[in-house]
This record gives structure tokens, C-alpha cells and sequence, in this order.
């Protein structure tokens, strides 16, 4: 896809984005503020909930390094090898195998080169 499509699509999103906390900012304003005025403590409850769910999801994100989806494990061909800039590349100059079952069992090599 080109780079003025994503480009495109993210400026989309943002003003998507923007419209609905226009439409939440003028439409729920007023009805949260009579929730909160009719039952404070349990305002601050759900706060308190939201905020303490902020906090545990930023730790576990910290703690939980994720590996891209297709890469599921270390071992498994075609070998790839962990990237500070990109995530993962492939592992250069390796040859590899595996099983594939696609009509029938069919072994299938590779080579990998990379410069």
C-alpha cells in the first residue's frame, strides 16, 4: 500500500476520532454530570477502577515483550532472529526445511541470504 494512503488513513481516523469526542463531549457531558451529582460515591469508584486498569495494563505491557503473531516459535522455520529497529528479520544465510501437508505431505527447502 502507498505511504499517502496510510498517511490518508490515519489522518481519517484522527478526525473520526476527534468527531466522537466532540459528540461525547456534548452529548455525555451532561448526563455524567448529573450521575455524578446523584451518586458521588460511586463516581469515584468507577474513577478509581479506571485508573487502577490504566496502571496494571501499562505494567503488564512493560513486563510483556510480544514477538510478532506469525512467530510463535524461536525454533520454528523459517528461523527469524529479534530487531531493535524492525522487530524481527530473518535469520541471513540459513537453510532450512519443514513438512508442509498441503494435498500430501511435501518436505520444502530454502535458502535465506541476506547481505
Amino acid at each position: 500500500m502507498p505511504r499517502h494512503w496510510y498517511v490518508a488513513l490515519e489522518t481519517l481516523a484522527r478526525l473520526c476520532m476527534a468527531v466522537v469526542g466532540t459528540l461525547l463531549l456534548f452529548v455525555l457531558r451532561p448526563r455524567v454530570g448529573r450521575f455524578v451529582a446523584r451518586t458521588p460515591g460511586r463516581a469515584i469508584q468507577i474513577v478509581v477502577a479506571v485508573l487502577l486498569a490504566i496502571g496494571a495494563s501499562d505494567l503488564a505491557l512493560h513486563h510483556v515483550h510480544l514477538g510478532p503473531a506469525e512467530w510463535l516459535l524461536p525454533d520454528e522455520e523459517p528461523r527469524r532472529q529479534a530487531d531493535p529497529q524492525l522487530g524481527w528479520t530473518w535469520v541471513p544465510e540459513h537453510t532450512g526445511s519443514m513438512t508442509c501437508r498441503c494435498d500430501e505431505f511435501r518436505k520444502l527447502d530454502w535458502r535465506q541470504q541476506m547481505g
